[in-house]
């Protein structure tokens, strides 16, 4: 996934030299909770939230909450009190196989990424070595395959 809003980009180390970003901007539905609750941050951890919701939004079609708000938000209040296995019994039930429909490797990667914490969210290596990333991947007959399925 490769996401570019240079309308938003600042330096990675902020304008400071700290490592920090104070600005709210963005999107608030793929806010991350510091952005929201207004506290500096870091510019790649709020991106890989960012990230996490839009990975979600991809393998289920919808987004997995409004907001990132702990106080208001019900589906992320779960996700940041680490309640996932009922975030993903809600999500589950209208889904094709129910609670089948989201593997335990994606379940896992999306709670990493969408962790209330910004440093217990991964690094793109660690992202990028998770086994639902670095899995086997279905090659173009297997894929037509499932297209004309569906279809």
């Amino acid at each position: 996934m490769k996401l570019a809003d240079f309308g938003f980009a600042g330096p990675l180390l902020g304008r400071d030299g700290q490592g920090y970003l104070f600005t709210k901007i963005g999107t608030m539905n793929y806010m991350a909770p510091e952005l929201i609750e207004e506290k500096p941050y870091s510019g790649p951890a709020v991106d890989l939230f960012a990230m996490g919701i839009i990975l979600f939004i991809m393998v289920a079609g919808h987004p997995p909450f409004n907001m990132a708000d702990i106080k208001t938000d019900p589906f992320y209040k779960a996700v940041a009190n680490n309640k996932l296995k009922s975030f993903w019994r809600v999500h589950s039930k209208s889904k094709p196989g129910g609670e089948g429909y989201f593997s335990e490797e994606i379940k896992n990667l999306i709670g990493l990424m969408l962790q209330y914490d910004p440093k217990m969210r991964p690094s793109m290596s660690e992202i990028f070595s998770h086994p639902w990333i670095a899995g086997e991947v279905p090659d173009y007959d297997e894929i037509k395959e499932e297209f004309d399925n569906r279809y």
